[in-house]
């Protein structure tokens, strides 16, 4: 829950009404921490992983529909450049976890994402 609190950037008290109110809707539930008996996990239902999928393919078929006028070669070329900017505006694993709260995994899995590149760059520091 804590770690959830500071992706999400709510107080204690708001990420629990959060996680309260997306369990009353049968998209998360909580479980025991197999890392920490004291503490819980929060995960996605059947019901909560067809909701993010949902989101996350509204949000592809928008990026899809405006990267269409670009050409392939303007589109490795913006990629080039959001790759930059987004590796400059990644300082630390706390901006990293802001930024990537909306990420497509599958999309950009950890090891070529710029910002967790950047962040795990960061803590080698």
């Amino acid at each position: 829950m804590d770690h959830l609190r500071q992706i999400v950037g709510l107080s204690a008290a708001g990420t629990t009404r959060l996680v309260d109110k997306l369990q009353a809707d049968g998209l998360i539930e909580r479980r025991a921490s197999l890392a920490d008996g004291r503490s819980r996990a929060v995960t996605l239902t059947k019901a909560g992983s067809k909701s993010a999928d949902a989101v996350l393919e509204a949000r592809r078929t928008v990026y899809a529909h405006a990267l269409a006028v670009l050409s392939a070669r303007d589109r490795k070329q913006l990629a080039r450049m959001l790759d930059a900017m987004l590796t400059a505006l990644t300082p630390d694993r706390a901006t990293c976890e802001l930024t990537c709260r909306l990420c497509d995994i599958a999309a950009c899995p950890q090891d070529i994402c710029p910002v967790e590149l950047a962040a795990l760059n960061a803590e080698k520091s």
